[in-house]
């Protein structure tokens, strides 16, 4: 009964092993090379596009961008490519101390042609220096 519990164990390590190298791209998006969640107003003014920390050869096909505002109602809005669409750029300078910005669906083409999903990223709107607090 011991073994079947290891060979269990083992089974599900290699499941989770092999959806998570099979799945994952080593590539993290940002706006600006801003690390962690907060990102300050100052930041924020002068956004272009969605960029990846990653290997060169891949590149963003779309993403959704959602904007949560601390007052109102979220808005949602799909990209095409990297550089930010006139909507998106519209509601990015709006944001004020307390929204959240958050991509998701972020599709990314690979060296090989194929196109993968990556991670999300949220940000919260801060007024501070930029840093996590």
């Amino acid at each position: 009964m011991k073994n079947l519990k290891n060979l269990g164990f083992i089974l599900t390590l290699l499941v989770l092993t092999t959806n998570c190298v099979g799945q994952s791209l080593k590539v993290r998006p940002t706006l600006n090379g801003v690390k962690g969640t907060n990102i300050t107003l100052q930041q924020i003014s002068d956004l272009e596009e969605l960029e990846l920390i990653g290997p060169d050869s891949v590149r963003i096909v779309s993403f959704r961008l959602v904007v949560s505002p601390r007052k109102g109602n979220p808005k949602m809005a799909s990209n095409n490519g990297a550089k930010l669409s006139v909507t998106c750029s519209q509601w990015i300078n709006q944001l004020q101390v307390g929204d959240r910005i958050l991509f998701d669906k972020i599709m990314v083409k690979t060296p090989s042609g194929e196109t993968k999903k990556v991670l999300t990223k949220i940000y919260d709107v801060q007024a501070g220096s930029g840093e996590d607090d």
